[in-house]
């Protein structure tokens, strides 16, 4: 499993949010050829894990998630999905059920991205590798969150004045 965080503060007041498309580079796998198999982006719940910390059983050190492996809803926003693709590159996810949430509860956009089947048979075991935010060797390899939207135009008024006196 992965997690991701975006800082989606600077959007303007008001915006309408088109789509979000989270893209992350796929450069690598163990195991089993993933080939096919169904990826999902969740809304990752727990927002105060920290990077250099989080671990399988550990938001940060000293802190257990609630569910090992990392918080997250399936639904209320749903999550995206995408199929593996036959060759290393780019991935991308339908994210915008998970944007609109945290653009309008005014936090960071996070993910947990799994495979819709886990707890396979060790021979059946998969692992794939995406370029994180700190691969500096090519940073437009580093995940991306792509947010189309509309700004709201401003509400022009009329107004008409008269005075006695």
């Amino acid at each position: 499993r992965s997690i991701l965080e975006f800082d989606i503060s600077e959007l303007p007041p008001g915006s309408t949010l088109i789509s979000a498309i989270l893209h992350l580079y796929y450069w690598a796998l163990g195991g089993k050829d993933p080939l096919g198999k169904t990826i999902w982006a969740y809304k990752l719940t727990r927002t105060n894990w920290v990077e250099l910390e989080a671990t399988w059983n550990i938001y940060k050190t000293g802190s257990n998630w609630t569910a090992a492996g990392g918080d997250y809803v399936t639904s209320t926003p749903s999550g995206g999905s995408t199929i593996v693709p036959a060759e290393y590159g780019w991935m991308t996810w339908n994210v915008l059920a998970i944007t609109q949430d945290a653009y309008d509860s005014e936090i960071a956009a996070e993910f947990l991205i799994k495979f819709e089947t886990e707890g396979v048979p060790y021979e059946e075991y998969s692992a794939m590798l995406f370029r994180s935010g700190d691969y500096t060797t090519d940073p437009d390899l580093q995940p991306k969150l792509v947010i189309d939207y509309a700004v709201a135009p401003p509400i022009v008024g009329r107004s008409f004045g008269y005075i006695m006196g």
